[in-house]
Order: C-alpha cells, then sequence, then structure tokens
C-alpha cells in the first residue's frame, strides 16, 4: 500500500478551510481529504454590518488551526492574503465610514500589515507564533472597534497571550498539540478550556 503524502493531505486540509473560511454563514464545507478522512468547517458568521477588514478573520483562523496543529502549510497564502487586503484598505477610499474609525484603523493597519508580513515570511513555527501574537493584538483592536464577534477572544495563562476564534472548544496556537485545550475565553462567556 502507498504511503499517502503529508503536504498533499495538509495542503487540502487548509484548502478547506479556506473555503470554510468563505461559506456563507451557516454552510458546512465538506472536502475529502483521501484516506478515508473530510475535512469539514462552516462559514464564520459576521452579525450585524461587517466591518472593512472582517475578511482577514478566515486567513487568521487558517493559520490559527495550522499552528495548533504545528505546522506551516497555508499560512503564508493565509498570511499574504491578510497582509494585501491591509495593504488594500490603505490604498483605498474610507468614505462612508466614521472619521473616528478610519483614523484609528489607518494608525492600527500598518501594524497589521506587518505582523502578517513577518507571518508569510516566517521559517519555523517558533517565529510563527511570534508574528501570529504580533497579528492577534492588531486584530483584537480592531475587533474591538468594529464589534464584530464571529470569533471570540481566548488566553493562554501559561504563554500570556491571547488570540482569536470561534466559538468552539480551545485550540491554543501557540502550544500546539502539546497544550491544545490550555487557555479559555475572556471575553465575557463561558467557553471550553482549561
Amino acid at each position: 500500500m502507498e504511503k499517502p503524502n503529508r503536504k498533499v493531505h495538509r495542503t487540502w486540509v487548509a484548502f478547506a478551510l479556506f473555503l470554510g473560511s468563505i461559506a456563507a454563514p451557516g454552510c458546512t464545507v465538506s472536502v475529502d481529504v483521501g484516506n478515508g478522512e473530510v475535512a469539514e468547517t462552516s462559514g464564520l458568521p459576521i452579525p450585524g454590518e461587517p466591518g472593512p477588514l472582517d475578511a482577514m478573520f478566515g486567513p487568521y483562523d487558517i493559520v490559527r488551526r495550522a499552528l495548533l496543529e504545528d505546522h506551516l502549510d497555508g499560512v503564508g497564502e493565509a498570511a499574504a492574503s491578510i497582509r494585501d487586503a491591509g495593504t488594500a484598505f490603505m490604498e483605498g477610499s474610507h468614505d462612508g465610514m466614521p472619521a473616528e474609525k478610519a483614523t484609528a484603523l489607518e494608525a492600527l493597519v500598518p501594524a497589521l500589515i506587518s505582523a502578517a508580513e513577518d507571518l508569510a515570511q516566517a521559517g519555523d513555527l517558533a517565529a510563527a507564533r511570534d508574528s501570529f501574537w504580533a497579528l492577534t493584538e492588531a486584530l483584537v483592536t480592531y475587533r474591538e472597534l468594529f464589534g464584530n464577534d464571529s470569533l471570540r477572544v481566548a488566553y493562554c495563562p501559561m504563554a500570556e497571550k491571547s488570540w482569536l476564534q470561534p466559538d468552539e472548544e480551545i485550540g491554543n496556537p501557540y502550544y500546539g498539540q502539546s497544550m491544545a485545550g490550555c487557555g479559555g475565553f475572556v471575553d465575557g462567556e463561558e467557553g471550553g478550556g482549561s
């Protein structure tokens, strides 16, 4: 029996997660990734009026899930799409956006772009996790500014770092599989974790 190609397998999983991140809220995307395994994810719900950078949350969660699984497959591409969305925002018009939010975003987005660029170029898990933390800080601030609750804030007391993730079982990206369930939600609602 031929041994499955792990890199191809991870690519399909990353692709399935990407599809799920852009799926309509409430829809589930299932992809047969071989060996009888199916990767399944659902679109992240974005209640209310979406903010100008909400599209970053899908690629961000792809990165979180890769770090949780202790690999970098798909991380560079997801980080590049976050960087590109930030760059497009900076180059675009902010007509119709309240002035204070536009000013806050213009101050925040360069840090977000820089963190995403560092993440896209990360050569190992340690560097990727450091860049992920910088990206998380910017996206948590963005989330507070626009009130988006499609991803919840979780915190790991061991790493002393937070991250964003859907309202599901805690998946700690900083310790990966060695401590996948370490942490808990800190945004006012009870959630999984330890």
